[in-house]
């Protein structure tokens, strides 16, 4: 029982007690749930940091899969390019044995040349996900007819197979950084590729040596653009990819902002807990003594 000497210091310590109780049931449940609190509540100094830096991580999460699928279409159009870069050396090189006469009479590369456009317009009419990759911004668009339809004239490259548009597509790799990317399949070296591979049917069908050569020079004009295409493609590629690291480095950062302010120092935190209870004994232990004083004791 407190006594008029004595209740100043019982008051004081009791509000001691019911602060340092308060401290090792916050501890416990720090230690046993692993986080430092259960609401933001009970982090008033961080919580707007918190919800802060988790919208910027989930924002770089989302950047980091939209690059990743941008990527996966930049690598596919360069492996289409690279295929139809050999299709069209391959043709080159059998047109060059016909007009050197090395191939023999007419139409004997014209059935190569067909199965080389077939190649050509199923690497043209690519697509994942079902997005067309040739077509620019109209993706649910097949680029290329098939049958391919013959040009306007032979010998001379247009876009009579074309059905896309000549728009590039835009993405935001990151909130500083925007990259355009794409190669539309109307292009003037896709014109000539396909305008050589069409020359060379009926160049070889009818026997015409003067559309052979005009295959041919469209086929040289293809050959140098088409690497061109490539190389556009990785400077593409390699904006995006450099934006994606960049926001994985920045989630791997925001990752350990979040665990610092979330995630309970379990060292930390049973050495403090340990500290609290010591001084809950030791408040126990003081006001029992007090209880047992008594002016007697001292006469």
């Amino acid at each position: 029982m407190s006594r008029v000497a004595t209740i100043a210091q019982h008051s004081i310590i009791q509000n001691s007690i019911f602060k340092t109780q308060e401290r090792v049931y916050q501890r416990q449940i720090q230690i046993a749930t692993g986080k430092t609190a259960q609401s933001f509540s009970g982090i008033p100094l961080n919580a707007q940091r918190l919800i802060g830096m988790e919208a910027r991580m989930q924002r770089s999460e989302i950047f980091v899969l939209q690059n990743g699928l941008i990527e996966a279409r930049l690598a596919l159009m360069d492996s289409a390019l690279d295929n139809m870069f050999e299709v069209a050396s391959e043709l080159k090189v059998r047109l060059l044995q016909k007009l050197n006469g090395a191939t023999g009479t007419a139409g004997t590369i014209a059935a190569e040349a067909s199965n080389m456009l077939g190649t050509i317009s199923g690497l043209m009419n690519t697509q994942t996900n079902g997005r067309f990759l040739f077509s620019g911004s109209a993706t649910a668009t097949q680029p290329v007819t098939v049958p391919v339809p013959n040009p306007t004239a032979f010998g001379v490259p247009d876009a009579t197979y074309y059905n896309g548009d000549s728009t590039q597509l835009t993405a935001r790799a990151s909130d500083t950084v925007e990259v355009t990317y794409g190669i539309p399949g109307n292009r003037s070296g896709f014109q000539n590729l396909i305008g050589a591979v069409k020359a060379t049917i009926e160049g070889d069908n009818t026997d015409n040596e003067t559309l052979l050569k005009s295959a041919l020079v469209m086929l040289n004009r293809a050959l140098k653009d088409l690497p061109a295409y490539r190389n556009e493609v990785g400077a593409s590629l390699n904006v995006v990819s450099r934006a994606t690291e960049r926001q994985e480095e920045f989630a791997v950062y925001a990752a350990g902002i979040i665990s610092d302010i979330e995630n309970t120092n379990i060292p930390q935190a049973i050495t403090a807990l340990s500290a609290d209870e010591t001084a809950l004994q030791a408040s126990f232990l003081t006001i029992a003594r007090l209880s047992q004083l008594a002016l007697v004791n001292f006469l």
